[in-house]
C-alpha cells in the first residue's frame, strides 16, 4: 500500500524576521483562507484515514507474524519432540547392538574353550593310538620272536625226533 502525501515545500516567513500582522484580518484573504483549511482539514483526515489503515495492515501483519512465530515455535517443538525420541530409540539401539556384540562375543569364547578342549581330547586320543601302536608292534615283534623261537624249537624237536628215531634204528 502506497502512500503518497502532496507536500508544498514553503519557508516559514517568521524564520527570517518577517512577521505577519494577525490583528489585520483582510476579507479577501479570509475568503482565501477558507478554502485553503478545507484543503487542509480534508487532506488531515485522508492522512488520518491513511495512518488507521496503515495501523490496521501493522496489526494485522504483527498478527500474522505471531500466528507465524506460534506455529514455527510448535513445529520446532514438533520437530525437537522427534529428534529426542530418535536419540532415545538410537541410545536403544546402541544398547541393544553392544549386548548383543557382548553376547556373540561370549560364544566365540565359549566356541575357541569348547574347540580347544576337542582339540585336546583329540590330541589325547592320537597319543593313546600311537602308544597302542607302539604297544601292538611291541606285542608284534614279541610274536615274530616267539614264533621264530617256536619254529627253532620245533625244528629242534623235529630234528630230536629224527635223531631218536635214527637212534632206534641203529
Amino acid at each position: 500500500m502506497e502512500f503518497e502525501v502532496p507536500r508544498r515545500k514553503q519557508l516559514n516567513p517568521e524564520l527570517f524576521g518577517e512577521t505577519k500582522n494577525h490583528n489585520f484580518v483582510d476579507n479577501s484573504s479570509s475568503q482565501q483562507t477558507l478554502p485553503h483549511l478545507m484543503q487542509v482539514e480534508q487532506r488531515v483526515l485522508d492522512l488520518k484515514t491513511q495512518i488507521v489503515a496503515v495501523i490496521d495492515h501493522v496489526t494485522k501483519l504483527t498478527t500474522n507474524f505471531n500466528e507465524h512465530v506460534k506455529r514455527s515455535s510448535l513445529k520446532f517443538e514438533q520437530v525437537q519432540t522427534v529428534l529426542q525420541q530418535l536419540q532415545q530409540n538410537d541410545q536403544i539401539l546402541q544398547a541393544d547392538t553392544s549386548q548383543r556384540l557382548s553376547q556373540i562375543h561370549m560364544r566365540v569364547g565359549d566356541r575357541k574353550m569348547f574347540e580347544e578342549k576337542v582339540q585336546e581330547l583329540i590330541d589325547r586320543h592320537q597319543q593313546v593310538l600311537k602308544s597302542f601302536e607302539m604297544r601292538i608292534s611291541g606285542l608284534q615283534n614279541i610274536l615274530a620272536e616267539k614264533e621264530h623261537q617256536f619254529m627253532q624249537a620245533q625244528a629242534a624237536l623235529n630234528e630230536a625226533k629224527m635223531e631218536i628215531a635214527r637212534l632206534k634204528r641203529l
